[in-house]
């Protein structure tokens, strides 16, 4: 059995690195509260929150967010001394019928993951194998936006994906946003996606024709296992459904060349096997006739092998779209290896062909009216670790490496065509290209506002449609602090009537999510969303501790002594008087490689679930100890340095501070420079107003710029 090691932290005081053992009972807890206490309380608590979240800017937030829960607004206080934190980002989201790998290595439309927005679901997901890193990750949340403007990507292999304008895509060193792809800039790209399922799926034949209530009488499963996938493939590729005006399609015919005739006794056996059925068998010959604008010149005989039931009219519903609309069925990408085999060789036995013609020319080939279709075969070809290319209406599959693997795995079903394979794969050159990993993007662009749909996962990258997509982790953290520092959460969509202040509406004013939540720090995800009211009344609260409800004669002052943590997508659309209340404002963007690297540790206890509970558990007790209230300044002469420090850096900074509020920037200033002097639980000297304004100054670079 495998037995986890506890891990082990390294703390950085002063040059010097010291081994401490991580605490593995309340005892150790306390001997460990007594070292840090001496040491570097900021560097070492930081590190014990939200640790699954990687990045360097996710260090900054979490010192940031270590100030915030060591301020405390004071009643004898003449000044807001309660830190605040916004955190903005955008909704990287896709749209409807986009398909994410699972962990057995099928795919799944990311509309079917959930119903409602910030549902929470438990969805194992193919993830990225970094270093230290195990490849299956998990779903968390799903999310749901509506009126989201979205961009349509295809790469120079005829991959697409469509999705939110802001969505992250992995290029050639960092993340790159749909808005920001160029022509001719690199995206990375799956190489595989190895299918590991082997529970089979159970389908449901209706005998449409009849009522409703004798419906169940006439319902029968089939189990899809290699048989009914062969008779899917071949349908799909050289079928049609048997349809009447206004009724439910009654049967359906495969239709058969005469070359390839040595397959007919197999589909026969098939049916047999499967339905228990005799088909009828029949041979035509075709006049030479017009296709659209075509003129078609038929020589052979064609074979039809048709069944007339109304079981099957259901279970071959997929033939009633039209072939410029068809896409694989679900079932067919949710199904195990085995399966999905069968459906592609006989696919590629009704629509594919095999080239033949020296070095360049080597090719196996399919062809089909529908992109969308041939996007699909090129997933599940993923499934088997073959890239193929789209090319107008046609997938080619080129490289040696791919064609050998379609050989083994998939092939070809009549004696004609596995014979043409085995001339190609003797006269395949012996060198092996390697797989790329990054594809050219051919086209990107805008398409229209559409409903967007998103999953957070534990290490907030996933796979969809075969690309390395990234999303942000800010509700993450909410749902961190909420489950590990009692930090209790709000939602715009699951706001009630009362909303963040009251609900004004009868004889009594109600009072909202802030009065009952008086003195304590809150959360509350995608602010932007919020009513201007609500916006009003959180403005009043940071900024007076309490905030007023006027409703003709009914008037009530609440005690709201609050501090927010908040996150929005759009802050545009928060008050601006609001946006300047926060003195930590982050715009949350994706890590670069390096940065993930170093994180990689910790995403593996994350993972595990080790240290949450006790990481929880030291800053706990950490803040129990400096509960106690500091003395703001040390003497007047100290008041005066700070003073001095302030006046210099609003003279000589290039930060562009024109437009900053006093409360935004000299006050702020303050409070970060008591949250730095509390943690240590001592008094504000110049030192902390030093770090104060190094850090905020950082923060507003980012924002304002600079001259």
């Amino acid at each position: 059995m495998l037995e986890l090691k506890k891990p082990r932290y390294f703390l950085k005081t002063k040059g010097l690195k010291t081994d401490i053992p991580y605490p593995q009972n309340m005892k150790n807890v306390e001997g460990y509260l007594e070292y840090i206490k001496t040491h570097d309380p900021l560097s070492f608590l930081s590190d014990l929150l939200f640790p699954h979240l990687v990045g360097s800017e996710w260090i900054l937030i979490r010192k940031c967010f270590l100030l915030l829960l060591v301020s405390q607004n004071t009643p004898d206080s003449n000044v807001r001394i309660g830190l605040n934190m916004l955190l903005v980002g955008g909704p990287g989201c896709f749209t409807e019928g986009t398909y994410i790998t699972l962990n057995d290595g099928t795919f799944k439309p990311i509309e079917q993951f959930g119903k409602n927005h910030l549902q929470l679901i438990n969805q194992k997901i193919r993830g990225i194998k970094l270093r230290n890193t195990p490849l299956d990750d998990n779903t968390l949340q799903f999310h749901k936006y509506e009126n989201v403007l979205c961009y349509e990507i295809i790469t120079d292999a005829g991959r697409r994906i469509e999705c939110s304008f802001n969505q992250q895509f992995m290029g050639e060193e960092t993340w790159i946003r749909a808005d920001q792809l160029s022509i001719g800039d690199k995206i990375w790209i799956a190489r595989a996606a190895y299918n590991r399922k082997k529970r089979y799926i159970a389908l449901e034949a209706k005998n449409l024709y009849e009522k409703e209530k004798t419906r169940r009488k006439y319902e029968h499963k089939y189990i899809l296992d290699q048989k009914l996938a062969s008779l899917f493939g071949y349908a799909y590729g050289d079928g049609n459904i048997h349809r009447r005006f206004g009724k439910p399609p009654y049967g359906i015919s495969l239709i058969v060349n005469q070359e390839e005739k040595d397959i007919i006794p197999l589909l026969s056996m098939y049916i047999k096997d499967k339905f228990n059925m005799k088909p009828k068998i029949t041979r035509r010959k075709i006049k030479p006739s017009y296709i659209g604008k075509r003129f078609i010149k038929r020589k052979q005989t064609l074979t039809y092998i048709e069944l007339n039931n109304l079981m099957l009219g259901s279970l071959f519903s997929f033939l009633q779209e039209k072939s410029k609309k068809r896409t694989v069925p679900d079932y067919i990408m949710k199904s195990p290896k085995k399966i999905i085999s069968s459906f592609l060789r006989w696919y590629f036995e009704a629509d594919g062909s095999c080239s033949c013609g020296g070095r360049g020319k080597n090719s196996i080939n399919l062809a089909s009216n529908s992109i969308q279709n041939l996007r699909d075969i090129q997933l599940l070809l993923l499934g088997y670790g073959i890239q193929s290319k789209i090319s107008g209406k046609n997938l080619r599959i080129r490289k040696s490496i791919d064609i050998q693997i379609f050989a083994e795995n998939i092939g070809f079903v009549s004696e004609k065509k596995q014979e043409k394979i085995k001339n190609l794969l003797q006269n395949l050159p012996k060198r092996r290209h390697r797989h790329t990993r990054f594809e050219r993007v051919k086209s990107v662009l805008p398409t229209d506002y559409k409903t967007v749909y998103d999953v957070t996962t534990t290490r907030h990258e996933l796979i969809a449609n075969g690309f390395r997509a990234h999303n942000t982790g800010k509700t993450e953290m909410l749902t961190w602090n909420e489950l590990h520092m009692g930090i209790d959460m709000i939602n715009s969509e699951y706001t009630t009537k009362c909303g963040l202040c009251a609900d004004a509406r009868g004889r009594e004013i109600t009072p909202g999510f802030l009065p009952n939540h008086t003195g304590k720090i809150v959360g509350i995800d995608e602010l932007d969303k919020m009513k201007h009211e609500d916006q009003n009344g959180l403005l009043q609260a940071m900024e007076e501790g309490k905030f007023r409800v006027i409703k003709g004669k009914c008037e009530e002052c609440f005690e709201a002594e609050i501090r927010a943590t908040a996150t929005c997508n759009e802050i545009e659309k928060i008050l601006t008087p609001l946006v300047d209340r926060f003195d930590f404002v982050f715009r949350v963007h994706q890590s670069n490689r390096q940065n993930r690297a170093v994180q990689s540790r910790k995403i593996v206890e994350q993972f595990f679930n080790l240290p949450d509970r006790t990481n929880a558990m030291i800053v706990q007790r950490y803040l129990d100890w400096i509960k106690e209230d500091v003395t703001k300044y040390e003497s007047i002469a100290e008041m005066n340095k700070i003073q001095d420090l302030l006046d210099r850096y609003i003279n000589t900074t290039r930060t562009n501070i024109d437009k900053v509020s006093y409360r935004s920037l000299e006050l702020s200033f303050i409070r970060i420079a008591y949250g730095f002097a509390r943690l240590e639980r001592k008094q504000i000297t110049v030192e902390h107003m030093k770090q104060a304004i190094s850090l905020k100054d950082m923060i507003l670079k980012s924002f304002v710029g600079v001259i």
